[in-house]
């Protein structure tokens, strides 16, 4: 264990770590994962700095107010959302350490980052003896991990990078002639959650409806379909090269080997076919992240058959959960669930196939995956997951969360079986070291 993060260099080198990097360890799993996994799981689990909104990793800001103006006359309240601060005295600057009276330090407070805060300011009140002026300083700034936008329209809140000695250090009544008495009563600002700022999602129309009768061979000329009725009662996939009109995307099926069973819908193969694969830093997992590619970015292949679950984690989550299925031909099916316990399928632009007549069941701990003419695939689940902060960037109070379970058999309606076999290690990546 050369770098001294309680994983052996032989386990770092087979998942791919540094044995010389002790940052590469990840955080504790049961975190966000729910239970413990052996810490030799390595890299497998969170793969960014996490940010939730749990106890002390809650989202603070950092606020201040009151009235350091040299009349020293007034005592102001500051609330952002539920939160209320308020001045210890009058004339003075709101003090999180009274310790220390010389030096005024502001206070730290969590906030939900779920929601939307107003800012407001309200005036307690007048020293005695003292003519009001309603002079006031008030300062809201974001801590470290505090994932929202500071709005001021009205320019209710202070400049906090300026200085006693600086002009603009507070408000003060002659800065609003004519409305002295009230000039801050109906003026807001919003700390609003990144999350409410659309990070869009897009989906293409050619999941609607299919690439049946819009493809364009690599020679330029129109490549036909046949009829419904001519259609093989079968669940493989045909092999083809062809441009889709749709939505121009290129789609290239290879076959390494290829081998019938007898009596018999299965077939042993080796197939590679062209995936687009798209990624960003903001958001998913990145290219060298992804263990269900085993030809890299921008191939896909039956060799890696699985189940992947994405979920978001933190927050009012009211979307479905995306379950994506990757069958024995290497072809992938996207389903949805609210409950795991009913799935709806999405249809695919992968295929011909009516994949809108495929079922997905959760038995305990397997996947049952059933296709319109009687395969019926089984998946079990592995210790294979990875979690993430879904604004991987600027960090944020949600987590993605994939976790992923593995083809081990293929049943055709003849009951004839194929069976995955994999390294005796569960958290390796999902390729089978044997099909029979």
């Amino acid at each position: 264990d050369s770098d001294n993060d309680t994983v052996n260099d032989g386990d770092e080198a087979a998942y791919g770590s540094s044995p010389l990097n002790s940052e590469e360890k990840p955080l504790d799993p049961s975190q966000f994962y729910g239970v413990a996994q052996p810490a030799t799981l390595n890299p497998i689990g969170p793969l960014d700095i996490l940010v939730t909104n749990e106890g002390d990793k809650s989202p603070k800001v950092v606020m201040q107010i009151g009235d350091p103006s040299e009349s020293h006359s007034e005592r102001w309240r500051l609330s952002v959302g539920e939160v209320n601060l308020v001045s210890e005295a009058f004339g003075e600057l709101s003090d999180a350490d009274p310790a220390t009276p010389i030096i005024k330090e502001k206070t730290i407070y969590k906030l939900d980052p779920n929601k939307i805060h107003e800012i407001r300011v309200e005036h307690v009140g007048t020293a005695e003896g003292e003519v009001p002026d309603f002079d006031y300083r008030a300062t809201v700034e974001l801590g470290p991990g505090a994932q929202f936008v500071l709005c001021d329209p009205d320019g209710l809140l202070s400049d906090p990078s300026k200085g006693p000695a600086d002009e603009g250090y507070f408000f003060e009544q002659d800065d609003y002639p004519g409305s002295e008495d009230s000039y801050w009563r109906y003026k807001i600002a919003y700390l609003v959650p990144l999350k409410g700022n659309s990070y869009a999602e897009s989906y293409s129309g050619g999941d609607a409806v299919g690439p049946r009768f819009r493809k364009i061979s690599v020679n330029g000329r129109p490549m036909t379909d046949e009829k419904p009725q001519k259609e093989e009662e079968t669940d493989l996939p045909d092999e083809q090269t062809y441009v889709d009109a749709f939505n121009l995307s290129l789609h290239h099926d290879n076959t390494f080997s290829y081998l019938p069973l007898g009596s018999s819908d299965l077939v042993l193969q080796a197939t590679i076919n062209t995936q687009e694969t798209g990624f960003a830093d903001r958001s998913g997992l990145r290219p060298h992240e992804r263990y269900d590619l085993p030809f890299g970015i921008g191939w896909s292949s039956n060799l890696c058959s699985y189940v992947e679950i994405i979920e978001t984690l933190g927050g009012t989550q009211t979307d479905p959960v995306t379950v994506s299925v990757v069958d024995e031909a290497g072809r992938p099916q996207r389903f949805g669930t609210v409950d795991f316990q009913k799935f709806f399928p999405w249809p695919s632009t992968r295929v011909d196939k009516k994949t809108y007549l495929n079922t997905l069941e959760r038995n305990g701990n397997r996947f049952v995956y059933q296709k319109k003419f009687g395969n019926t695939l089984t998946y079990e689940k592995c210790d294979t997951w990875f979690a993430y902060s879904t604004d991987r960037l600027e960090g944020s109070s949600r987590i993605k969360r994939h976790t992923y379970w593995r083809l081990v058999e293929v049943r055709d309606r003849y009951g004839v079986r194929m069976q995955y076999q994999y390294s005796a290690n569960p958290a390796a990546p999902a390729f089978g070291d044997n099909v029979s």
